[in-house]
């Protein structure tokens, strides 16, 4: 470990100066903007301090004819940005930003819990973000497997991405398949590349490829990456229901209500002898048809219009954040996002170990790592009420996401002086508990669904009881001098 002194801002613009330890400069730099801290200079005690991330400028890539994003403006030194995100719950943010390089930008952006959207340099204009790109957790789930099968098979990262944009039939996918190879050709790590398609990999995708670039282990982090996008497939499978529920709701009761009203109204025609001499059951069908044009049908489309909508709002990036706190703190679903955020922490804290990494350096990657927003969040308020002195096992405790044995097993480990197989073990058990937590889930899910259903269908009983044995007789009875 190194001792670097550094100089900066904090988040309200003072300037702040101290001193931390890390296995490297970038290292040190990346703990700092976890802290909020814009670091100006860094460089050893005694020594004349550089200023941060002043290195060559990488060579600016190929532009792709499709491709939205551009890889470098061409400047140098220190420049404004200009960004819009979101926060939790869909607040937006609008702000700018010095860096040196658009990548600390987005590193800054998303330790602070914000969702980009756009980022440009404020004098050319230039995009550095492309929030448009999407795909399925179903295509991402294989695209990730299929890299970390060439990567075991020795092919370079570079040619791994460009074979992948060639095979995919996901537009989106393929374009930033080919950036992210054309990048890493040129030297450029995948998890920076992937930053720069905000809605088509989450920020924990980034963060599980990031820890396999450290630790050496990108095939294995891409395979835990296909693991975390397959489980997200899974919980919305589980929820198929909702679409047969807004459906069922948006046919069935407004047609029961037009045929409630078409009867009432067919009856009330013939009693009066407004009929014209009609047939009576010319009558029923020609109010029955009526009633479902004026009254069924456009209450159908608008519920099925307002369901399409608000999935599309309620699935977008801005509440992100939302679905997030419902996965973390609903009774069902609560233990299997638990099971599945603590696997990924233990996972990606063995494997940074594994490089040597500082607790501090090793606790901020693996909590990037973590698919679930709320946990990330409790895990870099740990970070920030550490110190330098503080290990694995204390900040384990402190968050209080994993059990008080798994903890211990951890401190077991530091110990010995092998808390890497001890993680490894916390992490396999966590996997175990996360996929009997997900059939627990499905059962759960599965029951609220057919209740649901069973709601609407008694809804619709009820319009039809009100019809027969109220609504109806009632209309027929008034015709008649009850004696």
């Amino acid at each position: 470990m190194q001792l670097f002194e550094y100089h900066g801002q904090s988040s309200d613009g003072r300037p702040v100066q101290g001193q931390l330890r890390a296995g490297t400069a970038q290292e040190a730099e990346h703990m700092l903007r976890v802290r909020g801290i814009r670091v100006t200079q860094l460089g050893s005690p005694g020594a004349t301090p550089n200023p941060a991330g002043q290195s060559p400028a990488p060579t600016a890539a190929r532009p792709q004819p499709a491709a939205k994003t551009v890889v470098n403006s061409g400047t140098s030194g220190t420049v404004r940005y200009e960004y819009v995100g979101y926060r939790s719950f869909g607040r937006v943010e609008k702000g700018t930003a010095l860096a040196n390089r658009p990548e600390e930008v987005i590193a800054d952006l998303v330790m602070k819990g914000v969702r980009i959207q756009s980022l440009r340099d404020v004098r050319s204009q230039v995009e550095f973000i492309d929030s448009k790109a999407t795909a399925s957790q179903h295509h991402l789930s294989f695209f990730f497997a299929q890299a970390s099968q060439m990567l075991r098979a020795g092919i370079s990262p570079g040619e791994t991405f460009t074979s992948l944009a060639r095979q995919t039939r996901q537009p989106d996918l393929a374009r930033a398949a080919e950036f992210i190879g054309q990048q890493a050709i040129e030297g450029r790590r995948i998890s920076d590349s992937m930053e720069r398609y905000p809605n088509l990999f989450p920020t924990h995708f980034s963060g599980i490829v990031r820890v396999g670039e450290m630790s050496g282990g990108l095939p294995i982090a891409l395979e835990k990456a296909a693991f975390v996008a397959q489980a997200a497939h899974t919980i919305g499978r589980m929820f198929w229901w909702v679409i047969v529920l807004i459906v069922n709701a948006a046919l069935l009761i407004p047609i029961a209500m037009g045929w409630s009203r078409g009867m009432v109204e067919a009856w009330n025609s013939f009693s009066t002898g407004a009929d014209g001499g009609r047939p009576p059951l010319s009558i029923v069908l020609g109010s029955l048809i009526q009633n479902f044009l004026t009254v069924a049908l456009p209450i159908s489309i608008l519920v099925l219009f307002l369901g399409w909508l608000g999935s599309k709002v309620f699935l977008g990036p801005r509440f992100r954040m939302a679905r997030h706190r419902a996965a973390a703190f609903y009774p069902f679903l609560k233990k299997r996002s638990q099971h599945e955020s603590n696997a990924i922490l233990t996972w990606a804290l063995g494997e940074v170990q594994k490089a040597g990494a500082a607790p501090q350096t090793a606790w901020m990657l693996a909590a990037n790592a973590v698919p679930n927003l709320v946990h990330r969040n409790k895990l870099v308020e740990v970070l920030d009420r550490s110190s330098e002195t503080s290990v694995l096992s204390s900040m384990a405790n402190e968050s209080q996401m994993l059990n008080w044995e798994y903890t211990s097993a951890i401190a077991t480990g530091e110990k010995v002086g092998n808390v890497e197989s001890m993680l490894e073990q916390v992490s396999q058990q966590e996997t175990h508990e996360f996929h009997r937590a997900e059939g627990i889930t499905r059962f759960a899910a599965g029951r609220l669904g057919c209740a649901w259903l069973l709601i609407t269908g008694l809804v619709v009983l009820v319009i039809v009881y009100n019809l027969w044995f109220r609504t109806l007789p009632d209309a027929i009875l008034k015709d008649f001098e009850v004696p």
